[in-house]
């Protein structure tokens, strides 16, 4: 196994790693309609 620090998804010893399921996916399109999408509380 390599060293974190090795691998090309690090930069200075942090990385930021974003999975695609959690609502990335979606634009401001995606809430227009339903006002609840617009504002939850």
């Amino acid at each position: 196994m390599k060293a974190f620090d090795e691998t090309p998804i690090s930069r200075n010893g942090k990385s930021l790693i974003l999975a695609h399921d959690h609502g990335l996916e979606h634009g401001p399109a995606a809430f227009e309609g339903v006002e609840d999408r617009l504002d939850p509380e």
